[in-house]
This record gives structure tokens, C-alpha cells and sequence, in this order.
């Protein structure tokens, strides 16, 4: 409760990953969606989350497509859904991240895509970004070096501030997706377009 407020009032939204049905129901009221982590997607827990009709981010790690399908087929069309592609490998070597998975999900199952990201990479979130990801997870630590289990696939506030950086820089190159002619090829295009 005192995190949950504590990132009310520096207005960061409060996100925490249940592990049981009775985690799911104490945070509902705290989280504007549900993380389903990865060892997580239990029938039970799932039903709960559904039951609070909250948006679902879905994480993928150890699985494959068919082991995907009943989380998708049993969710109620009220609940929005999201696949995050995610290497359960903690840190995740580079070669093993296979970000076009996020394609695989989302033309199988229709539905929006985002990368569970336990590299080092500070560009890994950025690609994804430019293959369709609308949702980045990415750990953060002070020191890498530290006791417990996600900090060595964690980034320092350094390489996390580059990797912010990046995907805002990703964004931008996406731009809107019309073909226009735009402002700063205006003169250009007055010297050399021909019709």
C-alpha cells in the first residue's frame, strides 16, 4: 500500500506481479493492470484476474504457442490482452531474446505484443518497439553486483536512462505511417519534383 502510494504522488503507475489468487484480489484495487509472470499462469490465478476485468499483460517465457492457446481462449472478451515474448533465462544471452516471437504471437493470436526483456541489451527494448511492442518490462537495479535473483539481468540507472533514450528514439523514426510530403521537403521538392 505504501509503494502503491508512494508512486501516486511522483506520478509513476504502481505495477506489481502476483504470484496467488489471494495476491491478485489485495492488489486489484492498488494497479490499473495485472503482470501475469511467466511461472504464473496457473487457471486459478488467471480466473481471478479476469474476475477484475483489469488489463492483462501475459508473460510467455517457457512456452510455446500451444501452451499459450487456453490463456487466450479463456480469457472474456471484456479483458484486454497483451503477450509479453520473454526468454525465461535470467540474464537472457543476446541470441537467445528472439524478438520476432512477438510476431508469431500476435498474428496467431490477434492481439497487442511487448517484450519481457532479461538481456543487457539497451537496444533490445527499441527494436521491439519498431516490431510492434506497446508494452516494455525491463528490470532495473543499483548494482548488478547485488544478492538476489533479478539483478544480474538488471540494468544500471545509466545503461536504463541510454535505454529510455533509445526508445524514444525508435519511436520517432516509426513516425505516423503516412506517406507525406513533409515541411522540411518542401524547397527540395519545389527545386526537383517532377509529375
Amino acid at each position: 500500500k505504501a509503494m502503491a502510494a508512494h508512486c501516486k504522488e511522483i506520478n509513476i503507475e504502481f505495477m506489481c506481479t502476483p504470484f496467488d489468487v489471494e495476491s491478485v484480489e489485495f492488489l486489484a484495487p492498488f494497479v490499473r493492470r495485472m503482470k501475469v509472470g511467466s511461472g504464473c499462469r496457473k487457471p486459478e490465478i488467471m480466473e481471478a484476474i479476469y474476475r477484475t476485468e483489469l488489463p492483462m499483460l501475459v508473460s510467455t517465457g517457457m512456452s510455446n504457442l500451444n501452451d499459450l492457446q487456453w490463456v487466450v481462449d479463456s480469457k472474456p472478451d471484456a479483458v484486454d490482452l497483451t503477450l509479453l515474448q520473454c526468454t525465461s533465462c535470467y540474464p537472457c544471452a543476446t541470441e537467445d531474446a528472439n524478438l520476432r516471437a512477438m510476431v508469431a504471437l500476435r498474428n496467431r493470436y490477434f492481439c497487442k505484443v511487448g517484450l519481457s526483456d532479461h538481456t543487457l541489451s539497451v537496444i533490445a527494448p527499441a527494436l521491439a518497439v519498431s516490431m510492434g511492442a506497446t508494452i516494455i518490462e525491463k528490470h532495473l537495479t543499483f548494482d548488478r553486483n547485488a544478492e538476489g535473483p533479478d539483478h544480474k539481468a538488471s540494468l544500471e540507472p545509466d545503461e536504463f536512462r541510454q535505454m529510455v533514450g533509445n526508445v524514444r528514439e525508435a519511436e520517432k523514426l516509426l513516425g505516423d505511417g503516412e506517406k507525406k510530403v513533409l515541411p522540411c521537403e518542401a524547397r527540395l521538392r519545389e527545386q526537383w519534383y517532377v509529375q
